[in-house]
């Protein structure tokens, strides 16, 4: 699961034309150095970056939990892959150059408890599967 994972924020980022923060490997186990270490993702030094939990199956499982891709100015839509993401408790992507509208895959996400897609430039409804999102704290 983790090499899906992997793929899907290789792809995402290529789409957005943004790179990895430095001390974050996304070439092998992203969950790994910053990704695991104490650094809050509130950290403006980890902007893009991942947080992995890694106490599944007494510590050998890691999964991605938090992606921040904040205020970097990338222009896109919010790409098929986030799907893969399910493991993902917080996402920011706020602050950027995001069209199109949310997608309604956004609900495949149902572990979110925090979701920010603020100053944007997406545009039409949001979709009523966001109620599926029974784990939300905040939007």
């Amino acid at each position: 699961m983790i090499a899906l994972a992997v793929r899907a924020i290789n792809s995402i980022f290529q789409q957005w034309g943004i790179s990895a923060t430095a001390g974050w490997n996304i070439s092998g186990e992203p969950c790994s150095g910053i990704a695991i270490d104490s650094t809050s993702l509130e950290s403006q030094t980890l902007n893009p970056g991942i947080k992995c939990d890694c106490s599944a199956n007494n510590g050998s499982t890691c999964h991605i939990t938090q992606l921040k891709a904040y205020a970097l100015n990338f222009v896109g839509v919010i790409p098929e892959e986030l799907r893969n993401l399910t493991f993902l408790i917080n996402l920011n992507l706020g602050q950027n150059y995001l069209t199109g509208p949310l997608p309604a895959f956004i609900s495949n996400l149902t572990r979110l408890q925090y979701l920010t897609f603020g100053i944007n430039a997406l545009s039409g409804d949001l979709p009523k599967e966001l109620g599926d999102l029974t784990d939300l704290i905040s939007l």
